[in-house]
């Protein structure tokens, strides 16, 4: 299980390996149930034929046993790193992202309900992220579907770039000499990449600028078939939270 969980952490930004990881702790123990009831059903099946022939031959109670040996363990072990190893060997190339130096932007101050006052001095920075951050989610359609799924399916037609960083609706963006991963110009780049995957625009709220969701009606072949394999239905994707439930 230990070794499991160093190989999830050795995998950071691909979510569809750590996933099959994820899964394969639940499976390492039926496994090794099974190799456990297997291995002692043959071994009780042997005696059992002996001692029909040799009636002074004694079972052995041990077979019976309720606690999984050492033996089947490390048996399932081996068959849970080969069925991985295969599992990894059919994917795609594993998703890496660069940790790259966040450059020197002032932040954007806050106004209500999520939204990112724009100063006039960094409104062009709101239309065109940072190239840094940017590099983050290159990937995004491929690794970052559950994030995308919770971005869309959120409720809000109106997101700031500030309420998706606090909600963590986007994936960790991790910079050197930082402990936040989940830094407000990172959503502006998040937000940005998700926008060209056809989901919807920046649109200027006043002084704010904000994701708006495009309408199920309005979406782009691609971006329907991106709904589909994030498992989003339309009834989801329409689905529209009251003040109380956000």
């Amino acid at each position: 299980m230990d070794s499991l969980i160093d190989r999830k952490r050795a995998i950071p930004d691909d979510e569809n390996r750590r996933g099959v990881l994820s899964k394969a702790k639940g499976q390492f123990a039926r496994i090794a149930m099974v190799l456990h009831v297997l291995n002692h059903s043959v071994h009780q099946a042997f005696d059992l034929n002996r001692a029909e022939f040799n009636p002074n031959v004694e079972l052995n109670d041990q077979w019976h046993s309720t606690h999984i040996d050492l033996q089947s363990v490390n048996n399932a072990k081996a068959v849970m790193d080969y069925l991985i190893s295969q599992k990894f060997a059919l994917m795609p190339p594993e998703v890496r992202i660069p940790v790259v130096q966040a450059p020197s932007i002032p932040k954007p101050t806050r106004c209500h309900a999520g939204y990112d006052e724009l100063n006039n001095d960094n409104a062009d920075q709101e239309n065109d992220p940072p190239a840094a951050f940017s590099a983050h989610f290159e990937n995004l359609a491929y690794s970052g579907g559950k994030y995308i799924k919770k971005l869309v399916t959120h409720g809000r037609e109106h997101l700031g770039a500030s309420y998706v960083a606090q909600r963590h609706l986007m994936p960790s963006a991790r910079t050197p000499g930082s402990s936040n991963p989940y830094k407000v110009e990172a959503a502006h780049a998040y937000i940005q990449k998700v926008c060209e995957l056809g989901f919807g625009s920046i649109e200027r709220k006043g002084r704010c600028a904000v994701f708006a969701k495009r309408k199920y009606e309005d979406l782009p072949d691609a971006a329907r078939n991106l709904l589909v394999k994030f498992n989003v239905s339309e009834q989801e994707y329409k689905k529209q939270k009251t003040c109380e439930q956000l």
